[in-house]
């Protein structure tokens, strides 16, 4: 099992930004979230990366009290599971629970091996 936390992610719907006709590159604010987080699990937390199913867990506090829907984090948080090598693909996720929570500060991740 790893547990950790991370800052609040950028929706889903801030990943992507289009230039011109059919150019879709990452946001800014998207790729400057991934490496601010994933930087001390590159750096400091020597892993492997896990590659068979997992379950992931995830308890968020919201940022602000704008009306947000959960299942707009789970994408940038997949995605930064893979950047920071934590996983080896996203795809081996076979179990999610998300939930809302008022005692943290951004995000609260777990990682169990089925």
């Amino acid at each position: 099992m790893i547990k950790f936390k991370v800052t609040y992610p950028p929706s889903a719907n801030a990943i992507w930004r289009h230039k011109g006709r059919g150019m879709a590159y990452r946001s800014p604010k998207y790729m400057a979230w991934l490496e601010l987080n994933a930087v001390q699990f590159l750096v400091k937390v020597p892993h492997k990366p896990i590659a068979i199913p997992y379950k992931l867990t995830v308890l968020a506090t919201k940022p602000d009290k704008r009306r947000r829907d959960l299942d707009n984090i789970i994408k940038p948080l997949q995605d930064f599971l893979m950047h920071a090598k934590l996983v080896e693909d996203d795809s081996f996720c076979h179990w999610i629970e998300m939930k809302w929570v008022d005692d943290i500060d951004g995000c609260e991740l777990t990682i169990t091996e089925l």
